[in-house]
């Protein structure tokens, strides 16, 4: 029987695991960054400890099967959606191949968005690497619509033996 609970330190190395294999999937798809395996753990254990963080597992007899990764953060002063300067942000969202298409994203997603709204945040966005049309399609069946696209382009300097300064 599967269950969705909030993470705990327990979880730590098959959540790494798990982050692994998602990064793994996206660079695949088209992501141009690279994982930073270093700071993942540190990374991961305080987001657990955030309250401005909500980081759940799916768990399957006893095993990981995916986990979410969502927060809240203030939105550009500029901005506000209907009256508030709070957005919901999820991170990561990851299911292993053999425990999708069984409701636990939508399970995980309930949750995560439960917890944004009573952190104050109305609104919840989301990025889709642009070659997961898996994901993309999830997303839009859970009412997430297009905003904007981000675009990225390679700059000279590292790649080339360059030292670019900021001075």
């Amino acid at each position: 029987m599967a269950r969705i609970r909030v993470a705990g330190a327990e979880d730590m190395p098959a959540l790494l695991k798990l982050y692994e294999a998602l990064y793994a999937g996206l660079k695949e798809q088209g992501l141009p960054f690279d994982l930073d395996r270093e700071g993942l753990e540190a990374m991961v254990k305080t987001m657990a400890r955030s309250k401005l963080c909500f980081l759940a597992v799916a768990e399957e007899e006893g095993e990981l099967v995916g986990f979410l990764c969502a927060g809240v953060a203030r939105m550009d002063r500029k901005l506000s959606y209907q009256g508030s300067g709070v957005i919901g942000l999820i991170h990561d969202l990851y299911l292993i191949p053999s425990a999708r298409g069984k409701g636990l994203a939508s399970g995980l997603l309930d949750r995560a968005e439960a917890w944004m709204a009573q952190a104050g945040a109305p609104v919840a966005e989301c990025q889709v690497v642009w070659g997961n049309e898996l994901g993309a399609e999830f997303w839009a069946r859970r009412g997430y619509a297009p905003v904007s696209v981000t675009r990225a382009k390679t700059l000279p300097g590292k790649e080339e033996g360059h030292v670019v300064s900021a001075n």
